[in-house]
C-alpha cells in the first residue's frame, strides 16, 4: 500500500519582473515539470489555467518501528505532517482580470513527489483534462524517470485523451481510473504492449461482461500483461456470471495475478464457484496438456539457440580451444581427460550454460510436474496458489459459494506453500444474502485463513510466531475475519 500523503496550506508563487510577458520568460527545461507544464501550455495558447498542487509523499514506517516510539512522539493523523507547495501558473499572474473571468477554466493537477523532489505520481480529481495538457505532460514525462503512477478519479475520459495518455503508459506501473469511464470502453490499450502495469484499478467505470471478457483475454498467457499485472480492481461495476467465467478460465493458467476485487457486481453462485474451483484441484483438458508440451518445446528450442549464440561468442574470444598444437602432452589417467583442448572447451561450455540460465532462467509453467498430480489416468493441476486476495462482497452469493470456499481452503491447507504462491490469505464476502446455516462454515473459514496467514508469516518473518504456539494472534498479524468486515483489501 502506498504511503499516505498529507498537505498543508502553504503556497509558493513564481516571481516575475513587473510587465513581463510569456515571451520574456526564460524557457524552462522539460526536466522541470512544475515550470515547464504551465510555460508550454501558455506557448500553445491554451484557453485554460493550470494549477499544480505539489505534495510530498510520506516516508514508509514499518508497524514494528511505529509501535516502539513513545505515544507522545507519534504523529497525529489530524495534523499535517508533510507540507505541500502550490505552484500557480504564469497565466494567473499576468492579469487579475483574466483570473476572474468566468469563461477561463482552471485545471487542477496534483503532483506527488518524494523527499528528493522526484516526481512520482500525477493525480486528477474531479477536474476536466484538456487534450493539450495531456500532450504537454507527455513531453515532460519522458524526463521523469521516477514517475510510476497515474490517478484519474471521477473524470470522464475521451478516446483522444486516453490515446494521449497511452504514450506514457510504457513508463507507468500503476493506473487508477476509479469513477472515470472511458468513451468507447477501449480499455485494451491499458494492457497491450508496451504497457507493463503492475496495478490497475477500474472501480465504478460501468464495466460489463463484455469488458471483463476482454480483460480475461489480455491476462491469459502468453500475453504480456499476464506476467506483469498483479492487482486488478473491478469493484462497483456491472459484471455478471459471464465475466466471472471468463476470469476463471484465465486463472487456470495465470500465476501473476495476486489480488482480484469483484465487489459490488452482479455475480451469483455460478460465477463465484467457477472462480473458486480454479484455486483447487481441477482436471487438465487435452488442449491444456498439448499447449503445455508446446510451451516446453519452445522453451527448449529458445534455450538451445541462446546457448549456441553464447558458445559462438565465447569461442571467438578464446581461440585456444581449437588450437591442437601442444608443446607437451600428458598421458591421461583412466576415465580422466586432461587435454587442454577438452578442459578449455568444458570451461567455455559451463560459462555458456551459466549465461544462458541467467538470461532465460528455468522452465516455468502452471502445469509442471511439481504442480500436477495424477489420479487414475487423468492429470490434475493442484490449483492456482498465486491468488492470495479475493473480494466477492456485495454480490448475490449464497450457501454453495461458501461451501466451495471452505473446500478450497481445506485443500490449500494441506499443500506446501511458498512466498510467491501462498494460497488464499484474504477473502471478503460481506454484503451477500447468506443464510444463517453459513455461520459454522464461516467460522471454519476464518480459522483456516488465520492458519494460512500464520504459516506464510513464518516464511517471511521466521521469528514472528514464537511464543504463540505456532498460531499468530489477530492482534499481532491481522487475520481476515469470517465476513472480512474489519479489513481493507491488501495492495500486493
Amino acid at each position: 500500500m502506498n504511503p499516505s500523503r498529507r498537505t498543508a496550506n502553504v503556497s509558493v508563487v513564481i516571481d516575475e519582473p513587473p510587465g513581463s510577458t510569456v515571451s520574456d520568460r526564460p524557457r524552462p527545461s522539460p526536466q522541470n515539470f512544475y515550470a515547464f507544464v504551465p510555460f508550454a501550455c501558455a506557448q500553445y495558447g491554451a484557453p485554460f489555467c493550470v494549477k499544480i498542487n505539489v505534495e510530498e509523499q510520506a516516508e514508509y514506517i514499518r508497524v514494528e518501528e511505529k509501535s516502539k516510539k513513545p505515544r507522545s512522539q507519534r504523529p497525529r493523523d489530524v495534523l499535517p505532517v508533510h507540507t505541500s507547495r502550490q505552484a500557480v501558473t504564469a497565466e494567473e499572474q499576468e492579469s487579475d482580470e483574466t483570473e476572474r473571468r468566468s469563461d477561463v477554466v482552471t485545471v487542477v493537477l496534483t503532483a506527488v513527489q518524494d523527499a528528493a523532489g522526484n516526481l512520482l505520481e500525477l493525480v486528477f480529481d474531479r477536474s476536466r483534462i484538456p487534450n493539450l495538457l495531456i500532450k504537454v505532460i507527455g513531453i515532460s514525462a519522458r524526463f521523469q524517470p521516477q514517475l510510476y503512477k497515474l490517478t484519474v478519479k471521477w473524470t470522464p475520459l475521451s478516446l483522444t485523451a486516453m490515446y494521449q495518455f497511452s504514450k506514457i503508459i510504457s513508463q507507468l506501473t500503476e493506473i487508477c481510473l476509479d469513477g472515470s469511464p472511458l468513451a468507447g470502453r477501449n480499455y485494451n490499450m491499458l494492457l497491450e504492449p508496451p504497457s507493463r502495469l503492475y496495478y490497475l484499478s477500474l472501480m465504478g467505470c460501468k464495466l460489463d461482461d463484455e469488458d471483463c471478457v476482454l480483460f480475461a483475454e489480455l491476462l491469459t498467457p502468453p500475453r504480456a500483461a499476464a506476467s506483469s499485472l498483479h492487482v486488478l480492481l473491478l469493484a462497483n461495476n456491472k459484471i455478471g456470471n459471464e465475466g466471472a467465467h471468463a476470469l476463471a478460465q484465465t486463472l487456470r493458467t495465470n500465476r501473476s495475478l495476486h489480488y482480484l476485487n469483484l465487489a459490488g457486481n452482479r455475480i451469483t453462485d455460478s460465477g463465484a464457484i467457477s472462480i473458486l474451483r480454479t484455486l483447487m484441484e481441477f482436471p487438465l483438458t487435452k488442449e491444456e496438456s498439448r499447449a503445455k508440451s508446446l510451451r516446453h518445446i519452445q522453451f527448449l528450442k529458445q534455450r538451445a539457440d541462446v546457448y549456441a549464440h553464447f558458445m559462438k561468442e565465447l569461442t571467438k574470444e578464446d581461440k585456444s580451444v581449437f588450437d591442437i598444437r601442444m608443446t607437451k602432452r600428458i598421458k591421461p589417467l583412466r576415465g580422466q581427460r586432461t587435454s587442454p583442448e577438452y578442459s578449455a572447451f568444458d570451461t567455455l561450455a559451463q560459462r555458456a550454460n551459466v549465461m544462458t540460465d541467467k538470461l532465460i532462467g528455468t522452465f516455468s509453467d502452471p502445469f509442471t510436474s511439481d504442480k500436477t498430480v495424477v489420479h487414475g489416468e487423468q492429470l490434475y493441476c493442484v490449483g492456482n496458489m498465486a491468488l492470495c486476495g479475493l473480494n466477492l462482497s456485495y454480490n448475490d452469493l449464497r450457501f454453495p459459494s461458501i461451501t466451495c470456499l471452505w473446500d478450497v481452503l481445506k485443500q490449500q491447507h494441506g499443500l506446501v506453500t511458498t512466498r510467491s504462491e501462498p494460497g488464499l490469505l484474504r477473502v471478503r464476502v460481506e454484503g451477500n444474502n447468506l443464510p444463517v446455516s453459513c455461520c459454522e462454515a464461516l467460522q471454519c473459514i476464518d480459522e483456516l485463513l488465520e492458519h494460512a496467514v500464520a504459516r506464510i508469516s513464518r516464511l517471511v518473518l521466521p521469528g514472528i510466531g514464537k511464543g504463540t504456539r505456532g498460531v499468530t494472534t489477530k492482534s499481532k498479524l491481522t487475520a481476515n475475519s469470517r465476513l472480512g468486515m474489519s479489513h481493507k483489501p491488501p495492495t500486493v
